[in-house]
């Protein structure tokens, strides 16, 4: 008799926690809703005399209506390492990882935004370079411009943590410039002088929506992994 009362506490246990874990998945799912209509496209303008060329705006309206489910889980002390643990996988360094989860929170950026950026910008490479057609040189995870950080220690340029800072830092002012996010990456890509001298060009478009596409799964893949470590804990 005790060992069948066991056996029913076990599994009504077994299924509150399958409830819970349910529970955290549907809402899960729904900021991953909100955060995909963040993307819609919102006006197709804007022609000269050579070329037309089609202009997307974000809609970012209700950008502050939904929980950033990262940010809170890294914020969290009890998870925190889980969450660490989930990036430093993705981009194969716990060291790129905190250097991008600590100062995405403290920038008030979406973790999501930042790492799909880096990914973007270097594939999580911090000694990544490359060449501009000016002639100036991107360096590290974000691809920070000699042109405008030309001034910084090249040692710390290729620091993780100080060129996550300098990067994320770099965003979030043209994010609060220009009021969304689709103008702030144009112009962290093409820059603001060329941007309004001749507009968005093509491969900035391109790197839009790259960002957009990266940032999606990775929302997509850290929920999954969430789901599956409260599973295993049944």
């Amino acid at each position: 008799m005790e060992s069948g009362c066991k056996s029913n506490n076990i599994t009504k246990i077994r299924a509150i926690k399958l409830v819970f874990v349910a529970s955290f998945c549907v809402a899960l799912f729904f900021v991953i809703s909100k955060t995909a209509r963040l993307y819609e496209t919102k006006s197709i303008y804007k022609s000269d005399n050579k070329s037309s060329s089609i202009l997307f705006s974000i809609n970012l309206s209700n950008i502050n209506d939904y929980d950033d489910p990262i940010s809170k889980l890294y914020s969290n002390p009890k998870t925190k390492d889980e969450v660490l643990k989930f990036f430093s996988t993705m981009t194969n360094s716990e060291r790129v990882a905190k250097a991008i989860l600590d100062n995405a929170v403290a920038h008030n950026m979406r973790p999501s935004l930042a790492f799909a950026v880096a990914y973007v910008e270097s594939r999580y490479n911090p000694r990544a370079r490359s060449t501009n057609r000016t002639g100036s040189l991107n360096s590290g995870l974000f691809q920070l411009n000699s042109s405008v950080y030309g001034k910084v220690n090249e040692k710390l340029i290729y620091d993780p943590y100080q060129n996550a800072k300098l990067g994320i830092r770099h965003l979030q002012e043209y994010i609060n410039l220009n009021g969304d996010e689709f103008s702030a990456l144009a112009a962290y890509n093409a820059g603001i002088t060329r941007i309004s001298e001749k507009g968005i060009p093509d491969v900035t478009f391109k790197y839009i929506s790259e960002v957009s596409i990266m940032e999606h799964k990775i929302m997509n893949f850290f929920i999954a992994s969430i789901a599956l470590s409260e599973s295993m804990k049944l």
